[in-house]
């Protein structure tokens, strides 16, 4: 009977010390294997600078290739295509391009450029392959002059940048500076940035 009792209390023991260390784990706040591996993969927060994880050595590797495509650009070997607002965007405050430029026959950028009355807006898709390695975005309005009613043309102010990564069609990484058009919960930056360069690339097919 005493060895009964003894078992019986040692039991409880450890019961109680399982309870425990469930009750600690808890109040870790840390979130379990199973809730990560239920995320949905692909899934941004709706903060303008989220991104998905990935580490910082593969966005260094990136902007080092995106460097070597902006110095193609700027290179006597580049050659560039222009379509004017009419074929390309039609109404605009102040007009709009879409210019293609091509590096050894290859296609590395498309760069669009909308003009409003008060400022302007330019995004660059760099191409490696024929496929998007980044997408920079920029918003500039022109200073407005309250004394005078007029805008300053020689002092445009930057009111939105944004930084998009792509890798095998997919977005990998973003960063958000300011208010842009993705703030509308309806517009994908992923699906609209790619359905982007789909549309620019016909418009310069043969």
């Amino acid at each position: 009977m005493k060895t009964f009792f003894i078992l019986v209390f040692s039991l409880l023991l450890i019961a109680c010390g399982s309870n425990k260390e469930i009750a600690e784990d808890s109040n870790t706040g840390e979130t379990s294997v199973e809730n990560v591996m239920n995320t949905p993969n692909g899934a941004l927060s709706s903060d303008t600078s989220a991104s998905m994880e990935i580490s910082a050595p593969s966005i260094d590797e990136m902007d080092q290739n995106v460097q070597l495509i902006k110095n193609k650009m700027a290179s006597a070997s580049a050659v560039g295509s222009t379509i004017e607002n009419e074929e390309f965007c039609g109404e605009t405050d102040h007009g709009c391009s879409l210019t293609a430029t091509y590096f050894n026959d290859e296609l590395i950028t498309f760069k669009t450029w909308y003009g409003f009355t008060n400022g302007y807006q330019k995004i660059f898709y760099y191409l490696e392959k024929g496929e998007v390695l980044k997408v920079e975005e920029f918003r500039y309005e022109w200073e407005y002059i309250e004394e005078t009613g007029e805008f300053n043309y020689d002092n445009p102010l930057k009111n939105f940048e944004g930084h998009y990564y792509f890798k095998e069609g997919k977005l990998i990484h973003q960063t958000t500076s300011g208010h842009n058009r993705f703030e509308n919960d309806e517009l994908d930056p992923e699906t609209v940035l790619l359905e982007e360069v789909i549309k620019y690339k016909s418009y310069f097919q043969n």
